[in-house]
């Protein structure tokens, strides 16, 4: 209503310039992930493949998150692994 108003009055509104962000749109993980490690900004990602930049900061999250996790695994299972065994695993009985 207020916008028919206005464009009655004379007023002009722009279209937007960057696509509407599309829900039922499937990103996969590894093309937002590419993009974030290129250097691009939330914005920026969200225009590029057409989500909302909500739906982009939160994945990103989720992903470091993620990855955080499994590189903690990695290490304790290194860790695990270079350890020299327990004297008390190596005394014969």
């Amino acid at each position: 209503m207020r916008l028919q108003v206005l464009k009655k009055a004379g007023f002009t509104v722009p279209r937007l310039t960057i696509p509407r962000p599309n829900p039922l749109r499937k990103v996969p993980d590894e093309k937002v992930l590419v993009l974030s490690r290129s250097g691009l900004s939330i914005s920026e990602i969200a225009a590029k493949v057409g989500i909302a930049t909500n739906n982009v900061w939160k994945r990103i999250k989720h992903l470091s998150k993620r990855a955080l996790k499994v590189e903690a695994k990695k290490r304790g299972q290194e860790s695990a692994d270079s350890c020299p065994p327990s004297r008390a695993s190596s005394k014969r009985l």
